[in-house]
């Protein structure tokens, strides 16, 4: 368990939630937030909204895209 929370602390992605997967023949069982250190101090319970009209965007980047086909790295299916 060490060495899992470690990776998830580590991770900018993660949230810094553990979650626990079990898998059984023919079943799953998913576990949220089994530890969580990285708790809001302050949240709004259905989150925010803001009207369109009251943001205003300091600045603006333009930057073109290119998209190019490539092999795949992985197959996921």
């Amino acid at each position: 368990m060490n060495a899992i929370e470690a990776g998830i602390y580590h991770d900018l992605g993660s949230g810094s939630n553990v979650d626990i997967l079990i898998i059984k023949k023919g079943k799953h069982t998913l576990y949220r937030n089994i530890k969580s250190d990285n708790h809001k101090v302050f949240s709004k319970p259905g989150g925010y909204k803001f009207k369109k009209e009251n943001v205003v965007a300091l600045q603006e980047y333009r930057q073109k895209l290119t998209v190019e086909e490539g092999p795949v790295p992985m197959d996921l299916s």
